[in-house]
């Protein structure tokens, strides 16, 4: 590969250059130089134009002198100065006297001439010469105020050699962060600072692409000029935006790293003069006795004709998290937020919580040292970080199946109050790595996060300088919850999939033993032994002997399990969206009822069930196993353990249950491949040990005295579970008579080795003499053998076979979709939409497509899915099957226990009777599965959702995470997998810091505050979603209008009413200013008379146990003064209500139900005056038909549901 050029052209205007006196510009085409030189001369630029002034005095040359060597940088912030000695070596820094700091490079601290300290030495040389010079001439009063101004610049410079001498010498100490750069004043003038500033918030706020940016900063030197503005002046705009953003230190500091294409290892990557393609090809082995990867890093890339440039095929960018955390702490107020969250519990152990830092978890955390990990001992910070990992598509596409994918990093700060926890410029991004690490791989990413979040548990890192503490401050951190969807939190644990039997995160229960509702009957996982399980996986010799542990355990190694005080048995969150939104309301829409609407629909009964296989050994193979099983137990060797986990769940299940092995504290056999060998292993050393019952021979087994095979090979692996709709298409291909080999061959193709053999199983076809280890052989074999069961032959089938009734499941699915199989059929679909026009949602809701269930429209969001099942569906369900005392009603009753059990779980508020009631509404739906729809199964997420209750228990309200892939989808790339992932990363991080200075630079917001209203304008449109932040912020204004207000005086009619609520003898002005719409933290509420009258309609609280809903009449802000003050005035925010008659509760249909809403009559009710602060939330409104014409439905939602109220209408101590 040739090497990149180490010269580029330099045409400035000191040097390379030649100034045209006639057309005033400076002519030439430039020469090629150094990068070093280039920089240099860019820097004598600055220093030229500077001096250049209309009427320039004597005296004011040096502070001018000194007004441009303050703008230009002295250190990098990637490459630290070099000192002639050591730091590490030489003691502490000692500062210099003010005789000594004006003496160039001189003393202990001495710099080398190294290219890292040419900036640093030329402006500390400039700084003394003209320190010598002022000295030389008279003590005029200018002359003293020009010595004082450069030693004030020497001393720091010494604060900055200081920094970084401390810094290196940390390597004998705590580590060392130097933020000194963030504290440095942005160089330049006013109008320089806004043009740039407005170019960044369009760049990073808005993505405007960048030729449009270059277009603009020319349009405004173009506007500059035609103001007859001098041309120095126009001189201060940039042409690019990359101008602007070094003059903000936008960018993050990062570490660039070459990903392997297949396996994904790291390689440090440095990109320059000349790239580093040392490594021409990845050398990761897996294991030891691995072959090594071998897979071509590099690619070459032509950017010019006959030069070809060697790049990486992939990179992966890499956000340093202490530097991260460093200008965190460096913003204005933040270390005085970052230290005040509640550590105390409340003293009534009932009450409830509305944050992770009162949780069970948070509280009973502990430091290095055993102490109580918060508040910090001794001034130190102490913070604590949320983990999120995310997969996505780049290119936004909306189908299922995407065959392209990136993967996001985050860290949360939990330090933060909700309502900044979320925001932007407070969430770290790690890194976005290109493409979806498979399986371990994407430990190598973990890894660099972890070695940041190592050093912040122990020893802990010193920052120089913080906001609060200019001398610095030491910080500890820690990194607990995990928030993930269920696949992306099963690879960052190192474990299984959800379909695999070790398929829960938090328990040992197995795939097969999810009709086991009672956790009491769940395994609990042991920390200690999943870490020597995940140890042992990493330290095998060989990928199959990790095979083996993955088999037994189910766990792989993960990064996290280096973090000492990680508990894999705790920190794994359950998220609700995923679990809950996406995994149970769309499961039981799509799957438990049906959506079919060509179909009439019926009531969803099914006589088909469902026959799941065999929990016990059925084929001769697995007879003979379990034979082996019986014996090796006899024989009791030392590895016994070891031994028994060579078999497959089935057998060990069917030992147990033959010798009534139960675990102590059970009554059912349950647990994985792990927890049934150690129980077996357990009995056959206790009193209990009896001699195994004989498994007798197969007369017609020829093969049963074989000896047992070794290693894993013995049977297949053991994720053999698969889903009905895979299966499913492989029949169907079989028996279709149109086209009939082109479907067998796609069939085939679909199947995988473990599909075919676990269809066998189930149809009781004898495959013993294929050996599904070798799958080459195997996987036509056993295609063959099925494609002979569905031709009926005689002489391949046992067709006394008692699963014959699964068969007929798979072959009869065009009877599973009769008109009465479907349950949201034309009938009931119809009424739904129907209900949905006459149904008005407040405008934060997304509303679900009017067409949502046909196949036209296909496939929904998570907040789709929700709308559709805590809104449209409750309403129409509720009034269509109100009368119904049969199979309908339960389909309601069991329906609506999911949705009250999703409205519980993502309340912000957590209590203990809030836990025991989300556990009685998901157990009870989830028992009742099988018995309404026996075609059915429990799948994963039913499962997940049933620890919901146990997460609600220990961490409080079920942590959320605002979603920033939205976010990335608005970012201009090159749309090239492998790059664009470099651009996310670079592309957050500066929004974040641009945001970050919009928040904390009051000087700046000042200069273009025209532009930040504007932003605040847009930032309070209530646009469809949730603005988490705005939502959650306390110190939002309390009412904020986006239209015009009108002064007049207050009616007649509602001043008494206002009189009552301010209390008797209180003074009432007469002119208030009222308003058609206000904005309460980003939540808008509007008159009945306005075309925001989506908004009006609102629940309130009258008294601590009094509530009401009513429509909005008037909004109107006054001043006022209570009785008995000293004349005050006081203001606030007032609504006019006019409240609904809600009828009698026996006849209302909706009352029976948690959370549903009621009937009410619109009209009719009581005038009433309430302040803003009584608002709950507002209220859908649906207006019904038939028998209820004339009434509305009345449902409150609120954005963050943390104020319904749970009725008493169910025993809590009922259990399943």
């Amino acid at each position: 590969m040739q090497r990149r050029s180490r010269l580029v052209l330099c045409c400035c205007k000191s040097r390379c250059t030649t100034h045209n006196p006639i057309t005033g510009l400076h002519e030439g085409e430039g020469h090629y130089i150094s990068r070093s030189n280039r920089d240099s001369h860019a820097r004598d630029d600055q220093l030229q134009r500077a001096l250049i002034t209309e009427n320039p005095s004597f005296a004011n040359i040096p502070s001018c002198k000194v007004q441009v060597l303050r703008t230009l940088p002295v250190t990098s912030r990637r490459i630290p100065l070099v000192f002639r000695n050591n730091p590490a070596l030489s003691g502490p820094f000692g500062a210099p006297t003010d005789h000594e700091i004006v003496i160039p490079n001189r003393g202990m601290h001495a710099l080398t001439n190294d290219s890292a300290n040419q900036a640093f030495l030329e402006i500390e040389a400039r700084y003394c010469e003209l320190c010598a010079f002022a000295q030389r001439m008279d003590p005029a009063d200018e002359m003293t105020h020009l010595l004082d101004i450069l030693h004030l610049e020497l001393r720091r410079l010494t604060r900055e050699k200081q920094v970084q001498w401390s810094e290196q010498r940390s390597v004998v100490g705590k580590a060392y962060v130097n933020t000194e750069m963030y504290f440095a004043s942005i160089p330049g003038s006013d109008m320089r600072k806004a043009g740039c500033l407005v170019t960044l918030v369009l760049q990073f706020v808005y993505f405007t692409p960048r030729r449009a940016l270059r277009t603009q900063l020319a349009g405004l030197r173009s506007l500059l000029r035609a103001a007859g503005v001098t041309p120095d002046i126009q001189d201060d705009i940039p042409l690019d935006a990359r101008t602007a953003s070094k003059l903000f230190d936008i960018q993050p500091i990062t570490d660039q790293y070459i990903a392997c294409p297949s396996c994904h290892s790291l390689y440090p990557y440095n990109p320059g003069d000349n790239p580093q393609t040392s490594v021409d090809r990845c050398i990761y082995r897996r294991t030891e006795n691995s072959e090594i990867c071998e897979t071509s890093l590099w690619k070459t890339t032509e950017r010019l004709p006959g030069n070809p440039i060697p790049t990486p095929r992939m990179k992966y960018l890499h956000q340093d998290l202490k530097a991260w955390l460093g200008r965190l702490l460096s913003r204005k107020d933040m270390e005085k937020i970052l230290d005040s969250r509640p550590h105390i519990p409340p003293d009534d152990p009932n009450a409830g919580i509305d944050d992770i830092w009162l949780s069970k978890v948070f509280l009973d955390l502990k430091d290095p040292s055993g102490a109580s990990f918060y508040p910090g001992r001794n001034g130190e910070g102490r913070l604590i970080f949320a983990l999120a990992v995310n997969g996505f598509n780049p290119f936004q596409n909306k189908t299922a199946k995407q065959s392209v994918s990136s993967t996001a990093i985050w860290l949360v700060l939990l330090n933060l109050p909700p309502d900044l926890r979320y925001l932007h410029e407070n969430l770290y991004v790690a890194g976005v790595i290109p493409g979806y690490p498979s399986l371990d791989e994407i430990n190598h990413y973990l890894d660099l996060l972890i070695n940041k979040l190592l050093i912040l548990w122990d020893p802990g890192v010193f920052f120089s300088r913080t906001y609060s503490n200019i001398v610095g401050r030491l910080y500890r951190a820690m990194c607990i919850p995990l928030i993930c969807d269920m696949i992306a939190a099963r690879q960052v644990l190192g474990q299984s999939a959800a379909t695999s039997h070790n398929c829960c995160t938090l328990c040992d229960i197995d795939y097969h033993d999810f009709d086991i509702i009672d956790h009491r009957e769940w395994p609990k996982k042991n920390c200690d032994h999943m870490k020597e399980c995940a140890r042992l996986w990493r330290d095998a010799t060989s990928e199959e002997e990790q095979d083996f542990y993955f088999q037994a355990y189910g766990i792989r190694w993960t990064s996290l399990l280096r973090l000492p005080y990680w508990d894999p048995t705790k920190y794994a969150v359950v998220e609700s969206m995923h679990a809950g939104d996406l995994g149970l309301l769309m499961y039981h829409c799509r799957t438990l009822f049906g959506i079919d609407v060509t179909k009439a629909g019926g009531d969803g009964f099914s006589s088909i069930p469902y026959v799941g296989p065999s929990k016990v050994v059925t084929t001769k193979q697995d007879l003979r196993l379990l034979k082996t099983c019986s014996e090796i137990v006899h024989a009791n060797a030392g590895d016994l353990l070891n031994r028994l986990l060579r078999y497959g769940h089935r057998v060990l299940y069917t030992f147990c249950s033959d010798n009534n092995i139960i675990a102590p504290g059970h009554s059912v056999i349950v647990g994985t491949r792990y927890i049934l060998a150690n129980n077996i292993l357990d009995w056959r050393r206790s009193a209990r040990y009896h001699q195994p019952e004989e498994v007798l021979d197969d007369p017609n087994d020829q093969e049963h005295n074989e000896p047992l095979e070794d290693a894993v090979n013995i049977v297949p692996e053991e994720n053999v579970t698969v889903t009905d709709t895979l299966l499913i298409r492989i029949i169907r291909g079989l028996i279709t008579t149109e086209e009939r080999e082109n479907n067998r061959k796609k069939a085939y193709s679909q199947a995988t080795t473990e599909n075919l053999a676990t269809l066998c199983e189930m149809l009781r076809v004898d495959i013993t003499d294929i050996d599904i280890t070798r799958r080459r052989i195997a996987k036509p074999a056993l295609f063959n053998r099925i494609k002979a069961f569905s031709n009926h032959d005689p002489t391949k089938i046992d067709t006394s076979a008692p699963n014959m009734n699964m068969l007929r499941m798979f072959l009869s699915e065009p009877d599973r979709a009769t008109p009465r199989r479907i349950v949201l059929g034309s009938t009931v679909m119809d009424q739904v939409w129907a209900d949905m026009t006459r149904t008005t949602l407040p405008s934060w809701i997304t509303a679900a497509p009017h067409n949502w269930g046909t196949s036209s429209r296909g496939k929904l969001s998570a907040a789709h899915w929700r709308v559709i099942c805590t809104i449209h569906l409750p309403i129409t369900l509720i009034r269509l099957w109100k009368e119904d005392n049969g199979r309908l009603k339960d389909l309601l009753d069991h329906f609506m226990d999911l949705v009250t059990s999703i409205k519980i779980a993502n309340m912000r508020l957590s209590s203990p009777r809030q836990v025991d009631r989300y556990n009685l509404h998901i157990r009870r739906y989830v028992s009742r599965i099988t018995t309404l729809y026996p075609d059915r199964k429990l799948v994963p997420n039913h499962h997940a959702a049933l620890h919901i209750g146990d997460v609600l228990q220990n961490f409080g309200p079920v942590p959320f995470f605002e979603r920033y892939i939205n976010f990335f989808h608005h970012i201009n790339t090159n749309q090239k997998i492998g790059e664009l992932e470099s651009t996310y990363m670079n592309t957050s991080a500066s929004s974040a810091n641009i945001r970050a200075i919009l928040a904390d630079n009051e000087h700046l917001c000042q200069i273009v505050y025209e532009m930040t209203d504007v932003m605040d304008d847009i930032a309070l449109e209530d646009a469809r979603g949730f603005r988490l932040a705005s939502i959650l912020n306390p110190n939002t204004p309390n009412a904020t209008s986006r239209f015009k207000s009108l002064t007049s005086v207050i009616e007649q009619e509602y001043l008494p009413l206002l009189q009552a609520l301010c209390g008797a003898g209180s003074r009432i002005l007469p002119e208030a200013i009222f308003f058609k719409e206000v904005s309460i933290r980003g939540v808008c509420y509007a008159i009945y008379g306005s075309t925001a009258r989506r908004n009006s309609y609102v629940q309130f609280q009258l008294s601590d146990t009094e509530v009401e809903a009513g429509k909005i009449e008037q909004i109107f802000r006054c001043q006022y003064s209570l009785a008995g003050e000293d004349e005050e005035e006081l203001e606030d925010v007032f609504l006019v209500v006019r409240t609904v008659i809600s009828i009698d509760v026996d006849t209302d249909p909706y009352r029976r139900y948690d959370l549903a809403g009621f009937l009410a009559r619109p009209t009719g009710g009581i005038l009433t005056v309430i302040r803003m602060s009584q608002v709950n939330c507002h209220c859908v409104i649906t207006h019904m038909i038939a028998e209820y014409e004339g009434l509305i439905h009345v449902l409150p939602v609120d954005r963050l549901m943390d104020s319904f109220p749970i009725e008493d209408n169910v025993e809590l101590e009922q259990e399943i």
